[in-house]
């Protein structure tokens, strides 16, 4: 998996202000993995993500990718 094939489709937060992000169709928390792909942390419009040894930021609002 590389992180072209990762999109970011929402992110979620409760009333406790925890926040959970929407990957590929699946909710996750920070320090979850799902495949090879870590979610290091969640922002209020982006992620940073893990892949291996990368590190990526994605933005709910479509920029590429960094």
């Amino acid at each position: 998996m590389s992180i072209e094939d990762v999109k970011l489709q929402g992110i979620a937060s409760d009333s406790m202000g925890k926040r959970a992000a929407i990957l590929n169709g699946e909710m996750i928390k920070e320090g979850e993995t799902i495949g090879r792909v870590t979610l290091a942390k969640i922002s209020k419009n982006k992620v940073t993500l893990l892949i291996d040894s990368d590190q990526y930021t994605l933005n709910i609002y479509g920029e590429e990718p960094q």
